[in-house]
C-alpha cells in the first residue's frame, strides 16, 4: 500500500492511495469560513435537503428522505433529517470555499450508509422560506 499526497499552496489537497493495485483518488478542501472574520455570506441560511430514493427498493428503501438544514455564518452545514426508512441522521461539518461539504452518516445502527459530496447551491437543496 502506498499513499501519495500533493500539498500545493491554497485550500485543496490531492493525492492517491494505491491499495493492492486498486488506485483510489483523494481530494480534500480546507474550510476557510469563520463567523466573524470570513463569514459564509453566500451560503449561510436555512435549507431543505431532499434525499430521493430509488424506485425499485433494491439498494435502499423505497421513498424519499429529507433534512431541514442550517448553514451557519461559520460555513458549517448542519442537516438533521430522516431517511426513507424512517431512521434519523445528523451531521455538522465545515464547507469548503466553493460550498462543497462531505455528507457521511451511518444510521440504522451501523447497517446503513449515507455518504456523498454535496454542494449548497445544487437543485436538491432548496432555500427554506417562511410563510
Amino acid at each position: 500500500m502506498a499513499l501519495f499526497l500533493n500539498l500545493p499552496e491554497g485550500t485543496e489537497l490531492r493525492g492517491s492511495l494505491d491499495f493492492n493495485a486498486l488506485p483510489v483518488e483523494l481530494m480534500a478542501r480546507r474550510g476557510i469560513f469563520h463567523s466573524q472574520s470570513t463569514p459564509a455570506t453566500n451560503y449561510a441560511g436555512r435549507y431543505t435537503l431532499l434525499l430521493p430514493g430509488p424506485a425499485d427498493g433494491k439498494l435502499a428503501p423505497i421513498g424519499n428522505g429529507y433534512a431541514p438544514m442550517t448553514v451557519t455564518a461559520g460555513g458549517a452545514p448542519s442537516p438533521v433529517g430522516v431517511r426513507a426508512d424512517g431512521t434519523a441522521f445528523s451531521q455538522s461539518v465545515p464547507a469548503s470555499p466553493g460550498g462543497d461539504w462531505p455528507l457521511f452518516a451511518s444510521p440504522s445502527r451501523g447497517r446503513g450508509l449515507l455518504a456523498g459530496n454535496l454542494r449548497v447551491d445544487r437543485p436538491w437543496m432548496r432555500a427554506a422560506t417562511s410563510t
